[in-house]
């Protein structure tokens, strides 16, 4: 990527790696003025090899996940932009008649007059190479018992100098006689073309054999769509286009690749020399690369936002970590400290073990994230393949990249490192060499109070600014803030821990789910709601609440498991003493079960949203608006009598009960009375047969209409109304990505009724101008489709506009594809293209399963880091508590009976994380996918019951494995070996 989020990479990634040496100055200073300090923070590294690993494998995530995002953006930049060079080829910019588009029922053509006039006036520009005058045509071909109904005929002059168009047998396109064309590579491939082949070829009434007299490479004027070249005078002459063109084609100075650097100068000049035409310009490689560049930043954006998950949890493994270390070393730096060793050489000591840590891991973590995007943009690529069959996908990251997912990781990492050396050093002397709790401290207990102050202050001026400016994550972030402080005040003033603390977990988790409630009731917290980023930050929120409100009640829930297990002489102690330690450190256990908590929420709230996003019968026929089979035709030779052919073929008679027409025209609309510019959007004229039978529901209907049915006849009866789609109004929370096109800004898709509003569309090609009254919003968001009566488009136009359009509604039992097939062998004649629209949606459904698998997958390395963080504790917990394990086999305990305590200890630390996190992520997706925001998208809450077993089961099992070693080592320590430990 050059940019991300509209920042030059090479100055983000200098940017970064500036603010990391930054961050290392204080070791680097250790390093060359306190060598004691640094050296003893390094020898505790190697004392312990395995424990050592674990680290850096939970340290590591921060840059793996960075890496790989960006690493994936790279990749999917680099392939995009590699399809549209190999696509255009020389091509840098396309004329074409103003709204001219692949919906509007064929090709514009203008004289060419119009490229005489152009080539003279734009001769002398140094930025255009070239022009090229081409007419396109629609155009079926059947080769035997094989059909490409979507192909083209493309007329060029034989003098181009543009592209050389030359077949493998060495024909060019000059050498062609009458009646041969020579075909791209995707014609060939479909209809298993070669040399010397014939076809029929329907451009028009009557169908054409024609010979094939090679094939040339696709990519440029051969296009990469099934296309047939021929010259431009016999094209013409065939479809009867006279002097007329559909397009010129524009090569700027320089390569495929160089010649962009030229669109603006071009552009220019071209717009300049069509001036007052009727022609437009188009810059079509530098659109399709900027495209790419926006696809590729929002992809990333989505990898970066949803590892977020993944870098929390280890944050929280970082500060678990030290904390523990801290706890093994607390008489040993109580010692230090005695002897006259100050608190900043203990910050000193651990900083230098943590930069280490932090250096290793973010190397692995780098490597690992270009393994990781690899294998990402992979999958990415199998995926696109089954849409677009010539699509490529290729690994590449650059090293600005590397140093940005590099230097982020490794800041991300350090910064905690920081912090988390700095809370250990504050230690009291002799309750460390005692190796007792902390005494309370009053100063210290002055200065919670002055932060939950200044934290109570500060999330309300926060919450309250947010309030004015519509900032939703600031907002929700500040309020957060306001109910975590109160309970610290609360607790310093008026009730113990477990109360205080059971109240902001509670209230935490009340504000967050109430938010579903008060949205629907209070406007302004509706237009609080956020974008993408309020997943992550409710996912933390709700997370800290319910850890919190677990943590402090946790001993009722246990005291009534001890009782129920009593009677049992070997079950009643092993559970009271594998619950006792997780309850008597609960702030490390609080961190453990947050880690996994975070992650099996947002893997659980992925799995149920795509499950309830997948559509039943009833979501494929509204999707479709009950016309099951859809399908276009060549505009120049469309099919007459419809009805009549269909009656007289008895196959299509037994399978197609109706069908409705559409016929559109490119518009520039905007709302009428506001100062908004016009943007491009497609008119539709549907027939009666549509505008009766159809069953696509309306998601925002205009005052005074009771139901969709109403709306649909009101636009049968009056030209002057329209329908639009969701995809022109407001949408509050949607992620799109590249132009919106025409929008109401009037109108939110959230609404439930609108006025009627005024729409003015501006006929791109004469100017003039026509009003609409919009009376209903579609709940579907296709495309940008204003829809009217077939009357209603005619006012537009001018006069009728013919179908390109042919929906088809099915009989009782007919097969959709078996019908879809059908119609394309009765009409291939008219280069009818049909297709199925359960196959369709399912097939959209199979994509987007396939990728949300992935991003489940990406989410899913931070149970790498849960699985670390418990194999950390149980590794610890085996070391400090040698001395009870010996008394507890001493009184009796047996082997088996340490590792069943051991075993159930850290199971009950996985089990509470994962429940909370399924709880957690099942509950918000209902009210999520429950809210009327989402209401009549298709979606249904749907639990993926299997899904969420894996999920589960996997987890679990993970940590299972990861503690199993330590258990085992626990329950082996011989007793008198284990009571002389110190």
């Amino acid at each position: 990527m050059d940019k991300l989020f509209g920042i030059p990479m090479d100055g983000l990634a200098l940017t970064l790696a500036a603010i990391l040496a930054v961050l290392l100055v204080p070791v680097l200073w250790t390093l060359l003025f306190n060598r004691i300090m640094f050296r003893i923070g390094l020898r505790n590294i190697p004392r312990r090899k395995a424990q050592s690993a674990l680290i850096v494998l939970g340290l590591m995530l921060s840059t793996l996940i960075m890496t790989s995002a960006f690493g994936f953006g790279d990749s999917l930049n680099y392939s995009i932009k590699s399809d549209i060079y190999r696509e255009l080829g020389p091509i840098d910019e396309t004329i074409t008649v103003k709204g001219q588009d692949e919906e509007s029922g064929g090709l514009a053509l203008f004289p060419e007059s119009d490229y005489v006039g152009l080539a003279v006036q734009v001769a002398g520009e140094p930025a255009i190479e070239t022009l090229v005058p081409a007419l396109e045509a629609p155009a079926a071909v059947r080769a035997g018992d094989r059909n490409a109904p979507g192909a083209a005929l493309m007329g060029l002059p034989t003098d181009q100098e543009m592209q050389e168009l030359r077949a493998a047998n060495g024909t060019a396109l000059p050498d062609l006689d009458e009646n041969e064309v020579l075909v791209n590579e995707a014609l060939a491939e479909e209809l298993e073309l070669a040399s010397g082949d014939t076809v029929e070829v329907f451009a028009g009434p009557q169908p054409l054999e024609i010979t094939v007299a090679g094939v040339v490479p696709d990519g440029g004027l051969a296009g990469t769509e099934p296309r047939m070249l021929a010259p431009l005078e016999a094209v013409q002459e065939l479809t009867g286009a006279g002097d007329r063109l559909s397009a010129i084609f524009v090569s700027n100075r320089g390569d495929a690749e160089a010649g962009v650097e030229e669109t603006g100068a071009a552009v220019e000049a071209l717009e300049a020399a069509t001036a007052g035409t009727g022609l437009s310009v188009e810059a079509t490689k530098q659109d399709g690369l900027s495209g790419a560049e926006e696809v590729a930043n929002a992809f990333t954006s989505i990898f970066m936002i949803l590892g977020l998950f993944s870098v929390m949890v280890g944050v929280l493994l970082i500060f678990l970590i030290f904390v523990m270390l801290a706890a093994e070393r607390k008489p040993e730096m109580g010692i230090s400290r005695a002897v006259g060793t100050k608190r900043r050489h203990l910050i000193q000591s651990f900083l230098s073990e943590g930069a280490l840590y932090s250096l290793l891991a973010a190397a692995v973590g780098a490597g690992l994230g270009v393994l990781v995007s690899w294998l990402l943009i992979g999958t990415v690529g199998r995926i696109f393949a089954t849409l677009e069959p010539g699509w490529t996908f290729s690994f590449d990251i650059t090293p600005w990249s590397l140093i940005a997912g590099y230097s982020l990781g490794m800041i991300i990492t350090f910064t905690t490192v920081l912090f988390s050396s700095w809370r250990v050093s504050r230690l009291n002397i002799v309750a460390a060499i005692r190796d007792v709790p902390e005494p309370e401290n009053r100063r210290l207990r002055g200065r919670s109070t002055v932060i939950a102050l200044l934290a109570l202050v500060g999330g309300a001026a926060l919450s309250a600014v947010a309030w004015q400016q519509i900032w939703g994550s600031a907002f929700w972030l500040g309020t957060s803030a306001v109910i975590v402080a109160a309970a610290v005040l609360v607790r310093r003033f008026v009730a113990s821990e477990r109360v205080a603390y059971s109240l902001a977990g509670g209230g935490l988790l009340a504000w967050w789910f109430g938010s579903f409630w008060l949205d629907d009731r209070v406007e302004r917290i509706y237009e609080l709601s956020g974008g993408f980023e309020m997943f992550f930050l409710s996912g933390v929120m709700l997370v800290a609440g319910a850890v919190w409100l677990v943590m402090y009640n946790a001993q009722s829930v246990l005291s009534l498991a001890t009782v129920i297990f009593r009677r049992s002489r070997s079950l009643a102690p092993v559970i009271k003493t594998a619950t006792s330690y997780p309850l008597a450190y609960p702030f490390r256990t609080g961190l453990t079960l947050g880690m996994f908590a975070l992650i099996v929420f947002s893997l659980v709230m992925m799995s149920v949203i795509s499950e309830s996003f997948s559509g039943d019968e009833e979501a494929i026929r509204e999707y479709a608006g009950g016309y099951m089979v859809q399908g276009s035709a060549n505009p120049n030779n469309p099919p007459q009598n419809l009805e009549a052919a269909i009656s007289e073929d008895p196959e299509l008679r037994d399978r197609v009960a109706g069908f409705a027409t559409v016929s559109t025209a490119p518009a520039e609309v905007r709302e009428a009375g506001g100062e908004s510019e016009f943007a491009e959007a497609t008119l539709q004229g549907v027939d009666e047969d549509f505008l009766r039978e159809n069953e696509f529901p309306i998601k925002v209907r205009a005052e005074g209409y009771e139901n969709d049915r109403e709306v649909w006849e009101a636009l049968r009866d009056d030209p002057n109304l329209a329908v639009v789609s969701a995809m022109n109004v407001r949408m509050e929370n949607a992620f799109i990505v590249g132009d919106t096109g025409f929008q109401l800004k009037s109108v939110s898709y959230e609404q439930d009724t609108m006025r009627p509003t005024e729409i003015t569309a501006r006929n791109p090609q004469t100017g003039e101008e026509t009003q609409y009254t919009v009376i209903g919003v579609l709940d579907f968001a296709r495309t940008f489709d204003i829809y009217t009566s077939e009357a209603g488009l005619e006012r537009y136009a001018g006069m009728a506009v013919p179908p390109n359009q042919y929906l088809f509604r099915l009989k009782s039992g007919a097969e959709e594809v078996a019908t879809a097939r059908e119609l394309e062998s009765a009409f291939v004649t008219n280069g009818l293209q049909a297709s199925s629209m359960t196959a369709e949606f399912e097939e959209q459904n199979s994509t987007n399963d396939t990728f949300n698998t992935l991003l489940q997958a990406f989410m899913g390395l931070g149970l790498l880091v849960g699985i670390a963080a418990l194999g950390v504790i149980s590794i610890r917990s085996v070391v400090e508590r040698r001395q009870q394990i010996g008394m507890l086999r001493a009184i009796g305990f047996k082997r088996r009976m340490v590792q069943a305590a051991f075993m159930i200890e850290y199971s009950f630390i996985a089990v509470v994380g994962i429940a909370i996190g399924l709880v957690l992520g099942i509950s918000l997706a209902y009210l999520l996918l429950t809210d009327d925001q989402i209401a009549g998208t298709g979606a249904a809450f749907s639990l993926p019951v299997t899904q969420l077993a894996v999920i589960v089961g996997i987890a679990y099992l993970a940590a299972l494995v990861a503690t199993y070693w330590p258990a085992r080592r626990a329950a082996n320590i011989p007793v008198a070996e284990a009571l002389r430990y110190e």
